[in-house]
C-alpha cells in the first residue's frame, strides 16, 4: 500500500452562516470588533500615555535644542509646538486612565458592615492583664 504524504493545507470554512435573526453563527463570530475591544482597550490605555509622553520629551528636546543651535527657526517652532501638543495628549490620556481606574476601584470595592468592623476592632484590642507577667517581676517564676 503506497503511503500518501500529509499536507498542511488550510481548510476554508466558507462564508459565515446567518441565522434567521441575521446574526453570524459561523466559527469567526467571536472575533468581531466587540470581542477585540476587550483585548486592545487596556493595552491602548497603558501605552498611549507612555508613548505620547516619550514623544513629547523627544520633540521638545529637539525643538528647544534647534532653537539654541540657531538652526531653521521654522523647524524648531514646529518641533516645540508638536511637542506641547503631544504633552497635552499625554496628560489627557493619563487623566482618562486614572479616572477609569478610580471608577473600576469604586465599583469593585468590598463593603464592610458596622458589625464586622466592631468585631474586628474588639479582636484587635488585648485583654486587660490582671496580674503582671512572671517575667516582668524579678526574673523568677513563682512557686506553683
Amino acid at each position: 500500500m503506497p503511503s500518501t504524504p500529509l499536507r498542511n493545507t488550510p481548510v476554508d470554512p466558507g462564508p459565515p452562516r446567518r441565522s434567521a435573526s441575521g446574526a453570524d453563527s459561523g466559527a469567526g463570530s467571536g472575533s468581531g470588533a466587540g470581542a477585540s475591544a476587550g483585548v486592545w482597550l487596556p493595552a491602548v490605555a497603558v501605552f498611549a500615555p507612555l508613548i505620547s509622553a516619550a514623544t513629547a520629551v523627544t520633540l521638545l528636546v529637539l525643538g528647544y535644542g534647534a532653537h539654541l543651535a540657531g538652526t531653521d527657526p521654522e523647524l524648531a517652532e514646529s518641533l516645540t509646538a508638536t511637542g506641547w501638543i503631544s504633552t497635552a495628549f499625554a496628560v489627557g490620556t493619563t487623566a482618562i486612565g486614572l479616572a477609569a481606574l478610580l471608577i473600576s476601584a469604586l465599583r469593585h470595592r468590598t463593603s464592610t458592615t458596622p458589625r464586622t468592623r466592631i468585631r474586628t476592632a474588639s479582636a484587635a484590642t488585648p485583654a486587660p492583664a490582671s496580674a503582671p507577667a512572671p517575667e516582668a517581676t524579678s526574673g523568677r517564676t513563682p512557686p506553683p
